[in-house]
């Protein structure tokens, strides 16, 4: 009997490490008997394999993928294959018709998912985004949430009906990324969800997050508000140095609220299916929030200042600070009047 266990994400929920880490002990996984097949793999996930399951890409892709993903598992002789891309997440552009036949290679089918509360899952979003979009002009933080809002696909709804519509027999196990990390091991919290045997995964640790004042300051250069200084791996490097605060929020109080408002009763009704609350797993951000305040305070702002004048490098940084107080106090009116 060959088990399938389907890790769909989601984004933001240390997915990329946890492929990562299981790509790195493929040997360890199967001689547990584990495949995590070579079928579909870009870099460390099967992004392509969750790209050929979509209705607008080629059926005989699909299916020549397919045929390629059973001779695997035949040849394997594993009784669980584990599958992992959050490119399978969102219903949009995903053929139900296609999930069922991938299914149906296999006896059973767990799908495993990682949720997150809204306003911490849509800051690292806007975070990573900021840190590895150099080539686009990014936008403001209140203009992302206001996109990324648009829309059901952050309320989790659509996870479980677009799976048991592909086969009504299917385990779907849903996890916690804030209890993973409460808990210091992201991979065993997974292989925990997803029933396989705990053997020694080594864990990584990938997209390392930036605080608000180093984001901030990529972003200006983002936009050609900071004049080039050379690679931006170096330029990172000195932000990551110069603003080393990794848990400052980006959020103020008015648009924490707008989110908060936009979820908190679909949040509410889901704890009801899935055994734990992302409005509870929401306090601890909210807490964070309002110890932190949500201006820059003067130590930091000085901080931030003399970092910039000991190295004499980015003087166009010096504007960061007021800009910074000025976006959040705007953005915060604006995205008021969206929601």
């Amino acid at each position: 009997m060959t088990r399938l266990v389907l890790h769909i994400g989601g984004h933001r929920t240390g997915s990329t490490s946890i492929q990562a880490a299981l790509y790195a002990s493929r040997e360890k996984l199967l001689a547990q008997g584990i495949l995590y097949p070579s079928t579909g793999l870009s870099d460390v996930a099967h992004h392509s394999l969750a790209r050929a399951i979509r209705g607008s890409d080629s059926p005989r892709l699909f299916n020549s993928m397919l045929d390629e993903l059973r001779r695997e598992v035949a040849a394997s002789k594993c009784s669980t294959v584990i599958i992992s891309s959050e490119e399978m997440v969102h219903p949009y552009e995903l053929s139900s018709e296609r999930i069922t036949t991938l299914f149906s290679v296999f006896e059973s089918v767990r799908v495993v998912c990682f949720l997150r509360h809204q306003a911490p899952l849509l800051e690292s979003g806007y975070k990573f985004e900021v840190l590895w979009d150099a080539s686009a002009q990014t936008i403001d933080f209140a203009d992302y949430i206001h996109q990324n809002t648009i829309g059901d696909h952050l309320a989790y709804s659509h996870i479980e009906p677009l799976y048991r519509a592909a086969r009504l027999d299917i385990e779907i196990r849903f996890g916690s990324f804030a209890a993973a990390q409460r808990s210091g091991s992201l991979i065993r919290e997974f292989q925990s969800i997803a029933g396989i045997p705990l053997c020694n995964i080594r864990e990584l640790h990938t997209n390392e997050s930036l605080g608000r004042s180093a984001t901030l300051a990529v972003l200006m250069r983002n936009r050609g508000e900071i004049q080039d200084v050379g690679s931006r791996r170096n330029f990172v490097r000195f932000v990551k140095m110069a603003f080393p605060e990794q848990r400052q929020s980006l959020f103020n109080s008015d648009l924490l609220q707008s989110v908060e408002g936009r979820f908190s009763a679909g949040n509410a009704a889901l704890a009801r299916q899935i055994g734990f609350d992302l409005n509870d797993e929401g306090a601890a951000f909210r807490q964070r929030n309002a110890l932190l305040g949500t201006q820059l305070l003067p130590a930091e702002r000085e901080l931030f200042l003399s970092q910039l004048a000991r190295r004499n490098r980015f003087p166009r940084l010096c504007l960061a600070a007021e800009l910074l107080s000025r976006a959040q106090a705007a953005a915060g009116k604006r995205l008021g009047r969206l929601f």
